[in-house]
């Protein structure tokens, strides 16, 4: 067998060129990911910010599906594949990349959201409770955000199916009407404040501490 045979339409010389970049980038990410993890972790045994603690939980949080799959479509780059080959893989990977912003987003939001919680409990219970309720309609705008550009990815019409969804969004609010009560009512007690965490309440025959509101 020589090097210059003709594989599903590309010479078998660049299909070693093409593994051979796909296990140098699989090797170097595994690599740069635990130098800086171990570095991190590290750092933080000796601080107490958190930062450093966050940082190297983030590279952790890279799965490895991903760094294989960034590896495949990098070492594709020397191959011509037939179109519908090309197509699937960079769906694949422009989806895996997307669910994989999606995850580290939530944990930066709720890193964020708990060193403001250990700040402000002690002083402004109230700033506590309309931070938490926000950061769960944030970590709901980032997840959408990204499910729209992995639906364009797809080749769906955007603006049609936003359309579609307000007209559907009428429907579904006249068939969830005590759900969605309970969510303005919710979120009235964020806004006004009626009672913040810490503060002991009585409703009829239930008394107690409150010791969370949220959505």
């Amino acid at each position: 067998m020589g090097f210059d045979w003709i594989v599903i339409g590309n010479p078998l010389n660049d299909w070693f060129s093409a593994a051979f970049m796909a296990i140098t980038f699989t090797v170097a990410v595994t690599g740069i990911k635990r130098l800086f993890r171990h570095r991190f972790a590290a750092l933080a045994a000796g601080k107490a910010n958190g930062y450093a603690d966050l940082a190297a939980e983030l590279i952790h949080r890279i799965h490895p599906l991903v760094t294989m799959l960034l590896a495949v479509y990098f070492g594709a780059f020397v191959l011509t594949l037939p179109p519908l080959a090309n197509r699937i893989l960079n769906v694949v990977v422009g989806m895996a990349v997307l669910i994989q912003v999606g995850v580290l987003t939530s944990r930066l939001i709720n890193f964020y959201v708990e060193q403001y919680k250990r700040s402000k409990i002690e002083t402004n219970a109230g700033a506590v409770t309309t931070i938490s309720s926000g950061a769960v309609i944030l970590r709901f705008i980032v997840w959408m955000v990204l499910l729209l550009v992995a639906l364009d990815n797809l080749g769906i019409d955007i603006t049609t199916l936003i359309a579609g969804l307000g007209i559907g969004g009428i429907a579904v609010a006249l068939a969830t009407q005590n759900i969605l009560g309970d969510l303005f009512a919710s979120l009235s007690i964020v806004l006004d404040k009626p009672f913040v965490v810490g503060d002991f309440i009585i409703v009829n025959d239930y008394l107690g501490s409150v010791e969370r509101i949220g959505l």
